[in-house]
């Protein structure tokens, strides 16, 4: 039996509306964590771990580009490129600062 009073509900309805609400509140968070949480990835995310594992798949050392560096020095015809060495360190100091 609800009994109402001139304005509207009576002091109890209105004590217990918090309370009502609380336990719905929490009824609908339990329905939802029943329904289980999800996770999508991005493709952009996708394709950083293939690039990820391909980079932990690589080798650590190129033997071929060794062997070929090996050669040249034993031969004397290995020469360093300071201008291409100067020209690496800047680039990769602008592209660490801009």
């Amino acid at each position: 039996m609800k009994i109402y009073t001139l304005v509207g509900m009576s002091e109890a309805q209105q004590a217990a509306a918090p309370r009502q609400k609380r336990l719905q509140n929490e009824e609908r968070e339990a329905q939802s964590a029943q329904r289980g949480d999800q996770v999508s990835v991005s493709s952009a995310g996708k394709l950083s771990a293939i690039a990820m594992r391909s980079a932990l798949d690589a080798p650590d050392v190129r033997t071929a580009k060794v062997q070929s560096l090996q050669h040249d020095i034993q031969a004397g015809t290995y020469r360093i490129d300071s201008e291409e060495i100067a020209q690496k360190l800047l680039e990769a100091d602008l592209e660490l600062y801009s």
